[in-house]
Parts: C-alpha cells; sequence; structure tokens
C-alpha cells in the first residue's frame, strides 16, 4: 500500500489538474465582455492603495481573475475577492462576475494591466477570436483635486440584443468622478486592446457622447464590441509623481470633418533639471494609395515609456509644397515653455488618392539615468494611421542625433495622450425582425419609478439602496430585468411586477462612486426582445439617521437620534397616514405602528414579506405642499416566509382617527356591504374579498358613533395595488366629486354618511390585490358655503367664490384619506397555482416570530426630498 500511495496521489493530481483545465479552457473559451475601472487612494506612509474592480462574463460564475502586469510597478496584490453579479438563461446562457483587487503600490508611476484569453463566443458574424482587455493606470496627483487620478465610471450589460428591423441607440455609460470629459473609441490591435478588432457595418461609435447606435445590417448573429474609455481633463492641470517629472495635461480639442471626429491631446514633461545637447532631424515621409482616406497632419512629442527624456529648447520646421491649387492645407503649431520644444508642420495632398503624413521628431536629448517617464500609448480613430508606443514597437524612421537615446517617430493621425484608459466590452446580438418597433408594444417600455439614463443616486454607508424598475409591453411578456451593478448587488421582484434592485456600501466604499446598468427582457413565443439599457451612478455618502427598528409580530416601530437626522425643522412628523404622528423629545424621534395600520404597504417576493412607510416632516398636519429640504425616512420590516410558524393578519382596516380644531375629534369607518340595504357588512374576516366582473360592489363611509349637525362630501375615490392612494397606477372612480366610473350610484346625499355602489371591474384582476382609498370633508350640515354644498366641480372650472362676512367657527375639515381592502377577482379551478411561497391574498400570512430574530429584518432608507441628487429618484410618471 506505501508503495502505491504516491502513484495514486500522482494519479489525482494529474485528474485534479486536467480537470481544471478543462474548466478554464472552456470558461476562457466562451467570452462575454469585460471592464475594468479603479479608484486610488494616498495611505499615511506615501504609497498607495488602489482598488481595481473588474467583470467579466463566461457561460459559467467566478471566471479567471489573473491580470498580468504588462509595464510599469504594478505593486503588488493584497485581496481578491470574486462573486456573481447577475446571469440569464437567454442568450447562450451567460453570469457575469465582478471581481475586487487590492493593491498596494510604492509609487504614483503610471502602470497598465493586460487580462487575455480565448475566445469570444460562438459569432456567426466574424466567427470567434481571442480577446484583449488593457488597463493604463496613472495615479498622478492632480493639481485640480490634490488627489490622485481616478478612472471613468462605467459598466454594462454583457449581452444586449436588438431586432435588425430596429433602429437603437445605446447610450454607454461614461461617468467621470474628477469632472474629465470621457470619450470612447475602438480598441487597437497594437496596443492589445482587442482581440477581433472590427469596427462591424451597420453600427456607427460616437466617441464624443460615448453612444453606439445601430441602423441596419443584413448579417444576424453576435457582434463583438471591444471599446476603451479616456479621459482628459476639461482644463489644463499638471500630475505630480513621487519618482519622476511632474507633466501637465491640457485638454483635447475638438474638431469634426465631413467623415469623422478626431481628438488631440497634448502633454508637456517638465524636467528637473536641463542638459544642452545638439542634434539634427531629417523629415519622414510616408505615402499611401487609398482613395478613401482624407489627408491628415499630426504633431507628435512622444517618450518612450522605459525611458527618460530632458531637452533643451530647439526649433524645427519642415513643410512639404503642393501645386495643387484646390488642395486643402492644414497645419498646427504647438508651442511650450522654455524648457520645451515648439514644431512647426505643414503638409499638403497633390494627388486625391493618395494620402500624404508627415511627422516631426521630437527634438534630440540626452538621458538622464536617475529619472524614469511613463507615457500611455499613442491611439487614434479606426480610420486613420495609428501607431503604438508600446516599448516593443517602433517605426522606423530616419533620424540623426548626437545622443544614444532612441528616438521614436511615429506616422499617425491622432495623438491622444489621456489620464487613463479602461476597457468597456461587450456583445450584442442582432435577430430577426420584430412585428413592430415601437417601445412598449413587443419592446419592453420601462414606466414609473425606473430612474432615468445617467441619474445620479445618493447611497449612504450602511444602509441599504433600492432602485425600482418597472417595463410594460402590451404583447410581449417582461420575463426579467437584468443588472450590472457592484459586488453584493441583489434584486427581487414583487407581486405588482416591478424589479427591486438592493446593494448597501461599506464604510470602505465611502466617498466612491458605483455604475448599475439594467435592461427589461420580453418574451413573446420563443422571440426574446430587449428594452433600451439604462445606466445610473450611485456616489456612497456617510451615515445617515442613526435607528433601531424592532419588528414584532404584528407590529414595527423605531427610534431615531434627532442630532442625526441633518435638516430637521420643527416637531411636525408623520407616517403616510397624517392621523398617525411621530413624537420626539429633545434627543430622539420615535413611533409605533400596526403592520396593517397607518399606511403601511405591503410587498411580496418568492422569499420575504416586506411591511414599509415612512416618517415624514411637514409644516403643519393639515399642510399638503411641504417645505423644500423637507426628509422622508422609510421605514421598513423584512419577514423571511415560513410555513411553520404562523400569524392570523386581517388585512380589513381599521376606523381612521380625525382631530380638528372646531369640529372636536371622531373616527370614521368605511366597510363594505353584501347587498343595497346596507345593513350587513362584511366580516374582517372574510377579507380579501373576491368579486366576479360585473359584481355590484356595496360600500359605505360613516362615523363609529353619530356627529351631530355633519354631513360628508365623497370628494375622490381611487383604486390603487396598494394601500397608498399616491401610487403611480390607479384607476380613478370619483374625482372632485364627479363620477369617472360610469357604473357608480350613490344611495345618499348630504347626510352623515355616504352609501354608494359600483360594479367589480377588470382593474382587480390586473393585479393580485386592489384597495379602495377616498378623500372625504366633514362639512357643517346644510351651510351653502361649504365644499359639501357644491358637489361635482369640473377640473377645468373655478369653484364658485363664496365671501363670508363673519365666520366665527369653521364650517368644514380638511381632505381626509380612508381606505378599505382588499379585493380581487375569484378563480376558478384552472387559474388557481400553487407555490411553495405565500401570497398576499391569504388572510393568513407566515412571517417570522420575534423568537427567530435573525430571520427578521428592520431597516430605514433616508432619502432628502427637494434636492437633484436623491438617494430613491421619483421620475415623471411615464404609465
Amino acid at each position: 500500500m506505501q508503495n502505491t500511495s504516491p502513484l495514486i496521489s500522482m494519479s489525482l493530481t494529474s485528474l485534479l489538474l486536467a480537470e481544471l483545465l478543462l474548466v478554464t479552457t472552456a470558461t476562457a473559451s466562451h467570452f462575454y465582455g469585460g471592464s475594468m475601472t479603479f479608484n486610488p487612494r494616498r495611505n499615511h506612509d506615501g504609497s498607495y492603495k488602489v482598488e481595481l474592480r473588474f467583470k467579466t462574463t463566461y457561460h459559467s460564475c467566478y471566471g479567471y481573475d489573473y491580470w498580468q502586469c504588462s509595464s510599469g510597478q504594478c505593486g503588488n496584490d493584497v485581496s481578491t475577492v470574486i462573486g456573481k453579479v447577475d446571469s440569464s438563461p437567454n442568450g447562450g446562457s451567460w453570469c457575469q462576475s465582478e471581481g475586487v483587487i487590492t493593491k498596494m503600490v510604492s509609487t504614483n508611476s503610471p502602470f497598465q494591466l493586460l487580462k487575455s484569453g480565448c475566445c469570444w463566443i460562438y459569432n456567426t458574424v466574424t466567427d470567434s477570436g481571442d480577446w484583449s482587455l488593457l488597463t493604463y493606470i496613472d495615479l498622478g496627483v492632480r493639481s485640480d483635486t490634490s488627489e490622485p487620478n481616478r478612472s471613468p465610471i462605467s459598466t454594462t450589460l454583457p449581452f444586449v440584443r436588438v431586432p435588425q428591423n430596429c433602429p437603437r441607440r445605446y447610450n454607454l455609460l461614461a461617468f467621470d468622478p474628477d469632472g474629465d470629459h470621457v470619450t470612447c473609441r475602438f480598441g487597437l490591435r497594437q496596443n492589445q486592446e482587442c482581440g477581433i478588432c472590427n469596427q462591424p457595418a451597420g453600427f456607427t461609435l460616437n466617441e464624443h457622447n460615448c453612444s453606439l447606435s445601430y441602423s441596419h445590417t443584413s448579417f444576424r448573429g453576435v457582434y463583438s464590441f471591444e471599446l476603451v474609455l479616456e479621459d482628459f481633463p476639461v482644463r489644463k492641470i499638471t500630475l505630480s509623481y513621487t519618482n519622476q517629472p511632474s507633466k501637465e495635461t491640457f485638454p483635447i480639442s475638438f474638431i469634426r470633418n465631413r467623415r469623422s471626429a478626431y481628438y488631440y491631446g497634448t502633454t508637456i514633461m517638465t524636467p528637473t533639471s536641463t542638459t544642452e545637447s545638439t542634434a539634427t532631424t531629417a523629415e519622414s515621409t510616408k505615402s499611401t494609395n487609398d482613395p478613401t482616406t482624407t489627408t491628415t497632419k499630426s504633431t507628435t512629442s512622444t517618450t518612450d515609456p522605459t525611458t527618460t527624456t530632458e531637452s533643451t529648447t530647439s526649433t524645427t520646421e519642415s513643410t512639404t509644397s503642393t501645386t495643387d491649387p484646390t488642395t486643402t492645407t492644414e497645419s498646427t503649431t504647438s508651442t511650450t515653455e522654455s524648457t520645451t520644444s515648439t514644431t512647426e508642420s505643414t503638409t499638403s495632398t497633390t494627388d486625391p488618392t493618395t494620402t500624404t503624413i508627415e511627422s516631426t521628431t521630437m527634438t534630440p536629448t540626452t538621458t538622464d539615468p536617475t529619472t524614469r517617464t511613463l507615457t500611455p500609448p499613442t491611439t487614434a480613430e479606426s480610420t486613420t494611421m495609428t501607431t503604438s508606443e508600446l516599448p516593443t514597437t517602433t517605426i522606423a524612421t530616419t533620424t540623426q542625433t548626437t545622443t544614444t537615446f532612441p528616438i521614436t517617430t511615429t506616422a499617425t493621425t491622432t495623438t491622444t495622450l489621456a489620464l487613463s484608459k479602461i476597457p468597456l466590452q461587450f456583445s450584442l446580438q442582432v435577430d430577426g425582425p420584430a412585428p413592430s418597433c415601437t417601445e412598449g408594444e413587443y419592446l419592453p417600455r420601462f414606466l414609473h419609478p425606473t430612474p432615468h439614463h445617467g441619474e445620479q443616486l445618493s447611497a449612504r454607508v450602511n444602509q441599504e439602496l433600492e432602485i425600482r424598475v418597472k417595463a410594460s409591453a402590451s404583447f410581449s411578456t417582461i420575463i426579467d430585468v437584468i443588472i450590472s451593478g457592484p459586488l453584493n448587488s441583489t434584486k427581487y421582484k414583487t407581486t405588482t411586477g416591478e424589479y427591486v434592485i438592493n446593494w448597501t456600501p461599506t464604510a470602505e466604499n465611502y466617498g466612491q462612486h458605483f455604475p448599475f446598468c439594467f435592461i427589461a427582457e420580453g418574451q413573446f413565443g420563443s422571440n426574446i426582445y430587449h428594452s433600451e439599457m439604462r445606466c445610473v451612478v450611485a456616489k456612497v455618502n456617510g451615515k445617515g439617521p442613526e435607528a433601531n427598528v424592532t419588528c414584532s409580530q404584528n407590529s414595527m416601530s423605531v427610534t431615531i437620534k434627532r442630532s442625526s437626522i441633518k435638516n430637521l425643522h420643527g416637531d411636525h412628523l408623520r407616517l403616510i397616514n397624517p392621523s398617525c404622528r411621530v413624537y420626539t423629545n429633545s434627543t430622539h424621534l420615535f413611533t409605533n405602528t400596526l403592520l396593517n395600520d397607518c399606511g403601511t404597504q405591503i410587498e411580496e417576493n418568492n422569499n420575504e414579506l416586506i411591511f414599509k412607510n415612512k416618517i415624514i416632516t411637514f409644516d403643519d398636519p393639515r399642510d399638503i405642499i411641504t417645505r423644500k429640504d423637507n426628509l422622508e425616512i422609510e421605514i421598513l420590516c423584512k419577514y423571511q416566509k415560513r410555513t411553520n410558524v404562523t400569524l392570523d393578519f386581517y388585512t380589513h382596516r381599521p376606523p381612521i382617527f380625525i382631530s380638528e380644531k372646531g369640529f372636536g375629534t371622531f373616527n370614521y369607518q368605511f366597510e363594505f356591504y353584501a347587498s343595497a340595504n346596507f345593513q350587513n357588512s362584511r366580516h374582517p374576516e372574510s377579507y380579501p374579498l373576491e368579486y366576479d366582473v360585473g359584481d355590484k360592489i356595496f360600500m359605505k363611509i360613516e362615523p363609529v358613533t353619530p356627529v351631530l349637525n355633519t354631513e360628508i362630501f365623497l370628494e375622490s375615490c381611487v383604486a390603487t395595488p396598494y394601500d397608498n392612494p399616491n401610487y403611480p397606477v390607479s384607476y380613478p372612480i370619483i374625482k372632485n366629486g364627479c363620477t369617472v366610473d360610469e357604473t357608480v350610484r350613490f344611495f345618499s346625499s348630504h347626510q352623515p354618511y355616504v352609501q354608494f355602489e359600483m360594479e367589480a371591474f377588470k382593474f382587480i384582476g390586473f393585479h393580485d390585490q386592489v384597495f379602495i382609498s377616498c378623500s372625504i370633508i366633514i362639512c357643517e350640515a346644510n351651510n351653502p358655503y361649504t365644499r359639501c354644498s357644491q358637489g361635482c366641480i369640473n377640473s377645468t372650472v373655478a369653484p364658485p367664490a363664496h365671501h363670508h362676512h363673519r365666520r366665527e367657527a369653521p364650517i368644514q375639515t380638511g381632505s381626509h384619506v380612508i381606505s378599505q381592502g382588499p379585493l380581487r377577482l375569484k378563480r376558478s379551478a384552472s387559474q388557481v397555482t400553487v407555490s411553495p411561497g405565500l401570497n398576499l391574498n391569504l388572510v393568513v400570512v407566515a412571517v417570522c416570530l420575534v423568537a427567530t430574530v435573525a430571520m427578521v429584518c428592520g431597516v430605514i432608507v433616508y432619502r432628502a426630498r427637494g434636492q437633484r441628487i436623491r438617494y430613491q429618484p421619483l421620475s415623471s410618471h411615464d404609465f
């Protein structure tokens, strides 16, 4: 046995290595795309901590996470964490992961990281090929922020699709935390920025605003996009380094011609000393016979990334003349400070089918062995000639010099010296034609409360960020919302069809910006349709209110430290229902509510029941319009569904409490009745009430105890999926005292109560549950000057004016909302579905008891109203 053990061990080791190699090969052979961003911070000892976040997508999760140091001093890896972001069975079944690499770097000199492999997913358009992701990281300390340079913030869905007959524009996320201008371009093979390196026909990339437009193509299939994002300062800045000369960087100039856009950038190296030298440079000219190439000219000062130069002032001029009177001539002059060179060059063409490019070399210099300069590679747009400044790439020119420093002359149309360079790669599938290209028919359309593209959200340390996304389509079914966000992002679908994206930042994330992108997927038959792609950026701010939320079996309570709430004015605080007050003292504010009271809203997903309410500040309990910069603090309790522990939870809503000066204090109740005689109200245990379409619904609102000399006016009624009359999806029943639903019929008029009926409507069937909320006004009986006496008022006509010469007491109350429900349509046996989870339509709701403390979660969400950047954006109603 002892002799065979080594053999068995070797065999097992070989088998494991073979399986690992097989998994690695399979993973790398199905590449969908990737990206990287970085965020540096200076340490007290002068070193730098760099957090690199990269996303990669393969057929399987948790891809290969090694990044090679391709140039410069890349530092040491301190930690690496990788996890799943999202996945989809559509598009060949993919999984996107995000990895977080923390590096410690001793200096802030630029360096490059490279990640490459084989192969892109099977591609019927360009065939599969290698892939390559290159990131250029410059940690120079900026003169405008006094902090190290940060990369642009971006991400994208790894796999998007568009019907062949539907033009579409994809607005790529290109946000820069330093306020720089960000451009996008196709990667260059010589810079190792791409593997396939194609620029597909039928697509147009706007480099200036980073948008990719699809018009039409004859070839269906998957297209691979290998893009590079670069950032440029909006004004001249200086980058300072610990072990090399500082560098001045200028903003780009944007020049358009008939065919394309070019970006020019200038970087000036400031030496620490000057050494005289003399040299002679010769011109170099290159001609091509490309009839489609326009004539351009560039003046370039280049520095090899591994070489340091110091030079004195000198001037070199080179001119090419032309005899063609119709030829245009472009010239540029780049002038620098006393320690730099001035170069002037003029280029023109003599043949419309020939491109002539003339380059001017850098003035000769001497080498200082103690100084090192690193410069990003030279890049150009795809339709022009380009060269790379990587250490292994050199274009030969005729150069005479008295020094031994290797001078590289490049023939290129542009020179873009970006502050940083990050990859952004993804796959786009062109499907067959769609029956319609109108959003909201087959292609999903986003609705409120989905944030708009480019919105900037505010997140807080250790508090859950919530992004709500909703989409609809008339003919296709919304099957998913796919996301690309930071590590530990989660999503769930509510019973109303909304998708909720959650993410909780930590203290390590403070001050950083994080991208989120999402797309809605619709399905019609076997066809999958995608919505537009929207992306937002969340900035992590400091901690919000210090709160303690307690979730019990049937209630929730919250205590918040008063000093932790900014911009808190006065003591007028309430919950969603105005009758539910929040109490305060000198140090804290606190409140308690039942889970089915005070306007508490209920949500359900596959695993949890979520109860939500809000603490709202305002000027006066009866005011509708609030002051600017008032606050909303959302409190919620999450209960894990458990089938072995139940709690009787009556969804029937209790009476409301009204107290107003001049009228006193009283309770009003809203009940449903079995018939038009209004004798027998439906028992609370029978809720939710079930109706067939067309059934009569009998309703009555009255005081719990009689209130003399009063009458009730039914100002408005609305049906909503939640016990929230302001929910954006609603069905109006009564408005301004006028019936909107034609089946409404009143049984009372100018009485202390109101009785009415209506037919059950299909709107109920569109949702799992429906609540009916009504706004009532209590008036002095038989007073002709009250709102009750005016009755129905058309919203386009101003109400009649009543002049009161003497009024010693109030004659009417303000508007008060009272609600009841839920209602639902009856379901036949064929409609009943069996689910391991519980549904809110059940009278008995399974929740966790307090004993299961770990399964109950109390949370607050901080949101500042009236600010441009909001924690939970409330976009315009798109439904």
